[in-house]
């Protein structure tokens, strides 16, 4: 028999081409599999975004603390307890180009962690207020500030010192928040350490 007068495939042809067939498939299902849980992963972050944008925003405010030696005109007080804290921030926020520094006030509620932003002027009166929710449906809401006074060292509930801010600042919660709350921990560039 001439090779020219076969028809068809032959079994390891066919078996070939079923097994390469096989290997596309595999990797086109993978590759769709990738790319679902990527969308679906992608519309989860885009709807708590606003509130990690604003977690975020919080840190930098944080971070930029002000204790009362660094402002004149009104008092700069950092206070802060197991279920809340306010403090005075100099950092610039573009939804407040008048205001002279920014008053940030945490609370929690029975299910909720509220920030609200108080815009300062020069005099220390209120010009507008923000209110926000950072996270919902968490529980056991803890802040606690870190002191290295040699005196009181370590983690503490409450922070009434009227001349100088903590080192770090810890809020924690139970899981289960919407956005998730992981611990959040800030070190205050303005504090005293020694």
């Amino acid at each position: 028999m001439n090779w020219r007068d076969r028809r068809g495939l032959s079994i390891l042809e066919l078996l070939i081409a079923l097994a390469l067939l096989a290997v596309i498939s595999a990797a086109l299902a993978t590759t769709t599999n990738f790319g679902v849980q990527l969308f679906n992963r992608t519309e989860e972050l885009s709807s708590d975004s606003a509130e990690i944008a604003l977690r975020v925003r919080l840190r930098r405010w944080m971070e930029t603390a002000v204790g009362p030696e660094l402002i004149a005109g009104f008092p700069a007080t950092f206070s802060g307890t197991h279920d809340g804290m306010q403090f005075l921030t100099l950092a610039p926020a573009p939804f407040a180009p008048e205001s002279a520094a920014l008053r940030v006030i945490l609370t929690t509620q029975t299910d909720s962690l509220n920030l609200q932003v108080d815009e300062i002027d020069d005099n220390g009166a209120v010009l507008t207020s923000h209110s926000r929710v950072l996270a919902t449906g968490i529980r056991n809401v803890s802040f606690s500030y870190y002191s290295t006074d040699p005196d009181t060292p370590g983690w503490h509930d409450t922070w009434a010192a009227d001349t100088a801010l903590p080192v770090l600042v810890r809020i924690t919660a139970d899981q289960g928040s919407t956005p998730s709350w992981p611990e959040f921990i800030v070190r205050l560039a303005f504090a005293q350490t020694g």
